[in-house]
């Protein structure tokens, strides 16, 4: 017999946990080992931070983002975010399940890989919270960097002084294997002003520039869990 649940979220992303903050007898199904990966596992560069929330649950998670210094400057801590988003699920007794992987879902059953094995789980809703990638993009870590356009490569600076992140735009179903050929292929003849940059790391996962947010995705979220 599978578990039964009034809500299944698919994706414990920031627009998944607001949802979940609505619909109380819900369970969100996390193939990561944290919530947020959408910021956290891909580095993406953030903006519109200048948006105010309307929810109390949305203007909290906000100011403890400003108090811990992951928004500041109009730009986002990524790596910060973890921890403080994963306090406030705790905090607003979030029910999620990391490290499972929906492999199969028809109507109101999904099926789930997990380290013990295939699960089922059924729902009377199921929400797919997962973010929705048009456009893939590769961030990848800098140091020693300057900041600009470089064709489909556009450069940014961190809260972190002498780190960078550079934004790799790439096409439609590209692969990983395929957007790291072209990042080696850009960096080996990468322009004279980059010539004194270190490439440190490449994120494990795509970002979507879109999704650029995350107060905006939760509160979002939060709208969503309401309906």
């Amino acid at each position: 017999m599978g578990i039964h649940v009034s809500t299944l979220i698919l994706g414990a992303s920031c627009y998944g946990c607001g949802i979940a903050l609505r619909r109380p007898d819900s369970l969100i199904l996390e193939p990561t080992i944290q919530p947020g990966a959408e910021f956290t596992l891909t580095g993406c560069p953030a903006g519109n931070l200048a948006f105010e929330p309307e929810s109390a649950a949305g203007r909290s998670f906000l100011e403890e983002l400003r108090r811990r210094s992951v928004i500041c400057d109009g730009m986002l801590h990524n790596a910060a975010l973890a921890p403080v988003l994963a306090n406030w699920c705790l905090d607003h007794r979030l029910h999620i399940l990391f490290k499972a992987l929906p492999v199969r879902q028809e109507e109101s059953r999904v099926t789930v890989m997990q380290a013990d094995g295939l699960r089922e789980y059924s729902a009377d809703e199921i929400i797919d919270a997962r973010p929705k990638i048009t456009t893939p993009h590769l961030c990848t870590f800098l140091a020693k960097a300057v900041p600009g356009v470089f064709g489909d490569f556009v450069i940014f600076r961190t809260l972190m002084k002498d780190l960078f992140v550079m934004r790799q735009r790439l096409f439609p179903g590209c692969g990983y294997a395929s957007a790291r050929k072209r990042l080696r292929e850009f960096w080996e003849d990468r322009p004279a002003s980059l010539r004194q940059a270190a490439l440190l790391w490449s994120a494990t996962r795509f970002c979507n520039d879109t999704i650029d947010n995350p107060v905006f995705e939760l509160e979002r979220g939060i709208r969503r869990g309401e309906e």
